[in-house]
């Protein structure tokens, strides 16, 4: 059975850290463990804007930074930006949300929504890194200020701001352990290179607010290639071509070829470039860890300060295993199964043990 909730309302400080936890119960209706699929951001807010309209691009910045943890660790840290570039590698261009711009004037109010997902479309397994609702330890929001929404020659004011999260979750009547998986961002050391913690995939992007948007051009990166991986430079429009064809970005519908909505990576001046460390007809996350240290390289890339997002699949973190064995009674013949029916009682109702 599928089913949300829906944590109570935090009111905007500039720069405060909003602190969200315990509004998800570990079962569901029915009785049943319950392990969520995606949590949606939601921004309630009231905005003041002057000179020029605030781009929707540019309302992730509403989440300054988006830290989720588990009982085991980190899972999710990122800014707003940075989590709208990684949806469209886990969700796909045709399912997201892009929303409209601002116009200019006083107390323009709506609510933006950003998809934080735990399921991985192009993983092996896509639900194999949900997260079970007892081992959800918190989701903390950092507040942006004012300055940080005035971006390009636009001039934000905060009139308000309430933020709440909505946790989509299913049940399952198994016991298992899922994997975990680490969504966060990395700095290249230089212009030119970086030593990268690789877990499948990475996006390099940079801050530029010269037309407004958030996010800088980045056609003068040029090329890169992965030392010991990948060690021919490959250029922006080869990554694009296998981008397309690796996510079926087709046309908008109008216009033969033409990019569809407003996808970061295929814009005629892209801002965002992304990399897989995994091969294959599609980019798919292998089951076993893969977290390892590459460098990168982008010889003639002239943008400064580039960051790198990550995506690893993380090794199983054996607390959490033998928490799980505790909490449910769990055997280790079962646990080693991945799905345990004898030791139930626990943990389901009566009459649906088997």
């Amino acid at each position: 059975m599928n089913q949300h909730y829906t944590s109570g309302a935090l009111n905007y400080v500039s720069n405060k850290v909003l602190k969200f936890s315990n509004w998800v119960p570990p079962r569901g209706p029915t009785g049943l463990r319950n392990v969520i699929d995606r949590i949606e951001l939601r921004a309630n807010y009231d905005l003041t804007v002057a000179t020029a309209v605030m781009q929707g691009e540019n309302l992730p910045e509403l989440f300054a930074r988006i830290d989720l943890a588990d009982t085991g660790g980190g899972r999710r840290l990122c800014p707003g930006r940075a989590l709208r570039l990684a949806n469209y590698r886990m969700m796909e261009a045709r399912n997201i949300h892009e929303f409209a711009d601002i116009a200019v004037g006083a107390n323009k109010t709506g609510t933006y929504i950003l998809d934080l997902p735990l399921v991985n479309d192009h993983a092996e397994f896509p639900e194999d890194a949900c997260l079970p609702a007892e081992l959800l330890k918190y989701l903390h929001i950092t507040c942006p200020t004012a300055a940080s929404l005035s971006l390009g020659t636009s001039v934000v004011t905060v009139n308000s701001i309430s933020y709440e999260l909505v946790a989509f979750c299913h049940e399952e009547e198994s016991v298992r352990v899922f994997a975990r998986s680490y969504l966060g961002e990395e700095t290249m050391e230089t212009t030119t290179q970086g030593n990268i913690d690789v877990g499948g995939g990475f996006m390099f992007w940079a801050l530029g607010y010269k037309a407004g948007d958030a996010l800088a051009d980045m056609t003068n990166w040029v090329g890169h290639r992965i030392i010991g991986l990948q060690p021919e430079v490959r250029t922006i429009a080869d990554k694009q071509h296998e981008y397309m064809r690796d996510y079926g970005v087709g046309s908008n519908g109008t216009t033969p070829g033409a990019n569809i909505y407003n996808d970061p990576h295929l814009l005629a001046a892209p801002k965002c470039v992304v990399i897989w460390a995994t091969s294959g007809k599609r980019p798919r996350i292998k089951d076993h860890a893969f977290v390892e240290k590459f460098r990168i390289e982008a010889p003639d890339n002239t943008i400064d300060d580039v960051t790198v997002l990550t995506y690893s699949r993380l090794p199983k973190n054996e607390s959490e295993v033998a928490k799980v064995k505790r909490a449910y009674r769990v055997g280790a013949t079962e646990a080693a199964r991945g799905k345990v029916d004898a030791n139930l009682a626990r943990f389901l109702p009566e009459k649906a043990v088997r």
